[in-house]
């Protein structure tokens, strides 16, 4: 899903300019307007092994589809080994006219990826976008569904 971005923003269009990112106008004044102001950032490790990185996409998308009721933009950006990186991700749904990212570290356990790095890259963009406001969710593995999908796989699984 792409999202328009005001066309008569010189801030966002000077910025996205300047980092090379493509921005997504229309002169269409209906359709000028930024439609979607949130989006859920899924946050991978990223792999070596692009059809790893092809399944992360898919989680995403499947959550964009059963969450028809929503307007909000579901996006993925990788750690390291693949693309694109979280910091890219971000520059291009701020051009996009985004003002609130949740991001979602899609991580099982809370290694030094989840308490660091990905909080840091975060920290980082919450200074070079001070208009936009940045949450970070608990990671993946933390969640307290994780013990009845591990039920729910021994359970399909043939014995």
């Amino acid at each position: 899903m792409r999202i328009r971005m005001l066309a008569n923003n010189t801030f966002f269009q000077t910025h996205c300019i300047s980092a090379g990112i493509e921005m997504h106008r229309s002169n269409d004044p209906l359709q000028s307007r930024v439609a979607i102001d949130k989006a859920l950032l899924l946050v991978a490790h990223g792999s070596r092994r692009a059809q790893s990185n092809v399944e992360v996409q898919q989680v995403a998308e499947d959550f964009q589809h059963k969450d028809s009721t929503s307007s909000m933009t579901v996006a993925v950006a990788f750690l390291e080994l693949a693309q694109p990186s979280i910091e890219a991700a971000i520059d291009q749904l701020v051009c996009d006219g985004i003002k609130h990212i949740t991001i979602i570290p899609y991580f099982l356990a809370q290694g030094v990826h989840v308490v660091k790095d990905v909080p840091g890259i975060i920290d980082v963009k919450r200074r070079q976008y001070p208009q936009c406001r940045f949450d970070i969710t608990a990671h993946i593995g933390s969640s307290e569904f994780i013990g009845s999908a591990l039920e729910k796989l021994v359970q399909n699984t043939p014995c």
